[in-house]
């Protein structure tokens, strides 16, 4: 199973059915989709005449702009008539679930065949591709689906999700605004190996580059540290963020490739700031790695070698990663993450909270810190019970001796409240958004050039 697919998986189990043709909203088991769509599997495996049904997953072009643009309170807004129009569409048999910010399923069961469901897919996408009133502005607004119905009696809910998902990348990636997937799970996309390939020639090409963005303390408004944030400039599709790629290396093999490039590019980067500006000489900066190294002590060995280099001696090197690396965590893991904050490294825990959220990884596993989701700091400005949440992760961090940073934080409100209860490193769109190598010195003292000033209290 790809790793892109069990993360989705995890939002998926997560997700709130928000909308069927009877709009019946929210209140209902979080399950209720899947159960739906494992139904209707059984009972057209019992009788392939039972009926045709299809999946698509469907998510909004540049919704992150609209949401920075614009806040919360307005996305929102726009969330729930995205939601009511895809409904509009829908039959009773139909059903609408959203899971994450903008990404929603559809499970079709209003018709007879694969040209119907795309039909209702298409109908979809040209209904939302029209202009939103937002406050007194228009915003322009147009969404990708993939669509994906069963394959042979071997279909299961599982494997026709990944389907639908498998297309929905394609149309990403490939900025199509419907792809529907005709082959069997077991068979790779054009589109997958096309871009295998073009990552296997990426990293001899070295199509990839870092941009930075910081964390601050709130009170002081220095940064605490940086964080390193691969990009790939892909020769046809542009610029790529990981989200597209990471887990194609991880499948491929490539990873372990990329991140020792990406360890390299750092030192170099490094090396080249702290020649010219002194007063950068000692900044962290943490940078992503993939949790597949860690059990493999080989692969580790590599990572020793290459943080002996003086430009990553010099700085405190961060390695982020995420929770999944603990879910079949072993001896060996902690092992080697011991190893590893022996050599210097200092190790963060990314996303808490967001995935699998097990406290007993702070207690059984070397860790120096860990990055709130922001999934806790969107509410915290007006909820108190975000606020609470908040506060119970800042004492456990307290108490247990490591650091915590405060991730996604995007207006004024939640910065005030993320000052006032106390936390001194946060990281957000609304303090600095990722910068190119080049604007980031400015930000230190003894750099001449613009400097980064911090927002006023409310």
């Amino acid at each position: 199973m790809w790793p892109a697919f069990r993360e989705l998986m995890d939002q998926f189990n997560e997700a709130v059915v928000v909308s069927d043709k009877n709009h019946r909203i929210g209140g209902h088991n979080t399950a209720r989709f899947r159960r739906a769509l494992e139904r209707q599997v059984r009972k057209w495996a019992d009788d392939p005449n039972s009926g045709f049904f299809a999946v698509s997953f469907l998510d909004l072009v540049r919704f992150r702009a609209i949401n920075d643009s614009f806040g919360y309170a307005a996305s929102d807004r726009l969330l729930a008539e995205v939601a009511s129009l895809i409904s509009d569409s829908l039959d009773s048999t139909d059903m609408l679930a959203r899971f994450g910010a903008d990404h929603y399923a559809i499970l079709i069961r209003s018709r007879q065949n694969s040209d119907q469901a795309e039909a209702l897919v298409r109908k979809i996408l040209r209904n939302l591709d029209r202009e939103f009133q937002l406050g007194d502005c228009r915003v322009k607004l147009s969404a990708r689906a993939g669509l994906a119905a069963a394959q042979g009696m071997e279909s299961s809910s599982d494997s026709i999700l990944r389907d639908a998902d498998g297309a929905h990348q394609q149309a990403r990636l490939t900025r199509e605004s419907l792809v529907v997937s005709h082959h069997p799970q077991s068979k790779k996309s054009i589109v997958q190996a096309s871009l295998e390939f073009d990552l296997a020639n990426a990293l001899e090409k070295d199509e990839f580059f870092f941009e930075f963005q910081p964390v601050f303390n709130p009170a002081t408004g220095r940064v605490r540290f940086l964080e390193a944030l691969l990009r790939w400039c892909h020769p046809r599709l542009g610029i790529i963020s990981p989200v597209a790629f990471i887990s194609l290396a991880e499948d491929s093999g490539l990873v372990l490739k990329l991140d020792m490039q990406g360890l390299g590019r750092l030192g170099r980067q490094l090396d080249q700031w702290h020649a010219q500006y002194p007063s950068m000489v000692g900044v962290p900066v943490s940078i992503n790695i993939s949790g597949r190294h860690f059990p493999n002590f080989v692969m580790e060995k590599q990572f020793h070698s290459l943080l002996r280099q003086p430009s990553l001696q010099r700085s405190r090197i961060i390695f982020e990663i995420t929770e999944s690396v603990f879910v079949e965590g072993n001896r060996k893991t902690s092992q080697g993450l011991q190893r590893l904050r022996n050599a210097g490294v200092q190790i963060w825990l990314d996303d808490f909270g967001e995935g699998f959220s097990s406290f007993r990884y702070l207690t059984h596993f070397p860790i120096d810190g860990i990055k709130i989701a922001s999934c806790f700091t969107r509410h915290c400005a007006e909820q108190a019970k975000s606020r609470v949440v908040l506060s119970s992760l800042q004492s456990l961090a307290r108490g247990l001796g490591i650091e915590a940073v405060v991730e996604g934080v995007e207006t004024c409100e939640q910065f005030n409240a993320l000052r006032t209860m106390g936390f001194d490193a946060l990281q957000g769109y609304y303090l600095a958004r990722p910068m190119p190598a080049a604007d980031i010195p400015t930000l230190f003292d003894g750099v001449p050039g613009p400097r980064l000033a911090m927002p006023r209290s409310a």
